[in-house]
C-alpha cells in the first residue's frame, strides 16, 4: 500500500472516530438536559 493510501485510511478513520465522539456527546448532553423535563409524564393504572 502506498503512502497516499495509508494516509487516506488514517484520515478516514479519524473522521469516523470524530463523528462517533460528537454523536455520543450530543446524545449524552441531550439525555442529561432533556430527561428531567420529559420525565414528568407518568402513566398509572390504578
Amino acid at each position: 500500500m502506498t503512502a497516499r493510501g495509508r494516509l487516506t485510511l488514517l484520515l478516514t478513520a479519524l473522521v469516523l472516530a470524530a463523528g462517533l465522539v460528537l454523536t455520543a456527546l450530543t446524545y449524552l448532553l441531550m439525555r442529561r438536559y432533556l430527561a428531567p423535563r420529559v420525565g414528568f409524564v407518568h402513566l398509572t393504572t390504578t
